[in-house]
């Protein structure tokens, strides 16, 4: 699996970063006004001799050299907020990049040039092979625009791969240090300090809460299952959470498709008289199944932006492309397909035009804007 870049988990990922490292220096300090209060009653009623003082001197010693490692750490680790800030402003537009889907869309694109300028050299022979330049100069343009997505996101890797690898260290020692002062001065309660846990970018899509939530949804779902048929569900939906995730649906759209199962899952297979598995086998092939009840839920859910939205059911799911008289086609043999028989009232129409409005209705061009449009 090639590199993957969602603009929603890497907002995610500097929002909660920059949280943590706020949390961090709020401990540090709290932890140095700690230390200074507890060197200041050494000697004092109740806290003198030379246990107390020896005591004081170790805090001093070792302490203060500690905290200052630890700004040290946190320093650095803001300069890699903002280095991976920085990266992601180069790359957000997007919403989403595969490194996967772009290497065949460029595949894809090359095969579909070399075919044109054979037609065209064949067309040239009867004075007519002008007819494909703009085909082929369109086409190129999306070639190069694909290319630059594909070098954008391995940019934007290369930039971020090495950043925060100092975590580990800093969360030791910040917790090692405060559980050695909370543990030795447990009578002092302005010593009793709380770690603080870091959350890595790599965290943020935890797999130990997406069991928890799997496991609640199949106990629901399947309530006398056996534990087979209950862990055989919980394998094919995590199969299907990274495969959405794959396709260009973010986290918001993902978590709608698996609120939709929790709630219509039962009931509908009620009506139907299936199994639940069987419902859930019909819901997953609906979701690829462009203007169908289920596709629209996730495709409304979404928190990728408009113009994100028309380049991921247009681009990426159904796979569209101008043919030569200007019209748009969309492949027969694409993993997404439209709905046979879309209504004129299906939910489906308002949202794209929507879409289309937001992403386009206050460009000076229009439509005229960019190759999507």
């Amino acid at each position: 699996m090639g590199l993957i870049y969602a603009s929603s988990d890497a907002n995610e990922a500097i929002q909660v970063t920059r949280a943590n490292l706020n949390a961090v220096r709020e401990m540090v300090n709290r932890l140095n006004q700690a230390t200074q209060k507890l060197l200041n009653t050494i000697g004092t009623k109740g806290m003198s001799g030379q246990a107390y003082q020896a005591g004081g001197d170790l805090v001093e010693e070792l302490v203060p050299p500690a905290l200052a490692e630890l700004n040290t750490i946190v320093d650095r680790m803001e300069g890699d907020l903002r280095s991976l800030i920085a990266a992601d402003q180069q790359v957000n537009h997007y919403g989403y990049l595969d490194e996967d889907h772009l290497e065949n869309l460029l595949s894809l694109t090359d095969s579909k040039l070399s075919l044109m300028h054979q037609l065209q050299s064949e067309l040239n022979q009867i004075g007519q092979g002008a007819i494909l330049d703009g085909m082929i100069a369109s086409t190129e343009n999306q070639k190069r625009q694909y290319q630059q997505m594909l070098d954008d996101l391995r940019t934007y890797n290369a930039n971020t791969a090495h950043l925060f690898s100092n975590i580990t260290s800093g969360t030791i020692k910040l917790k090692a240090l405060v559980g050695g002062l909370s543990s030795s001065t447990s009578a002092n309660s302005e010593l009793k300090l709380t770690e603080i846990p870091f959350i890595s970018a790599k965290d943020l899509i935890n797999e130990t809460i997406l069991n928890e939530k799997l496991k609640k949804m199949v106990d629901k779902i399947l309530p006398k299952g056996s534990l087979s048929d209950k862990q055989n569900l919980i394998a094919i939906l995590k199969a299907e959470v990274k495969e959405l995730g794959q396709d260009g649906w973010d986290n918001a759209a993902i978590s709608d498709y698996l609120s939709y199962l929790n709630r219509h899952t039962l009931k509908d297979a009620k009506a139907d008289q299936v199994t639940a598995q069987q419902k859930i086998s019909s819901y997953w092939r609906s979701v690829h199944n462009v203007g169908s009840k289920i596709y629209n839920h996730v495709y409304a859910a979404s928190k990728l932006k408009a113009h994100d939205k028309l380049d991921l059911v247009i681009n990426k799911q159904l796979g569209g492309y101008v043919d030569q008289n200007g019209f748009l086609q969309l492949p027969a043999n694409s993993k997404y397909h439209l709905k046979d028989q879309l209504s004129p009232l299906n939910s489906f129409y308002p949202m794209i035009r929507d879409s289309v409005v937001k992403a386009y209705g206050k460009q000076k061009t229009g439509l005229k804007a960019d190759d999507l449009g």
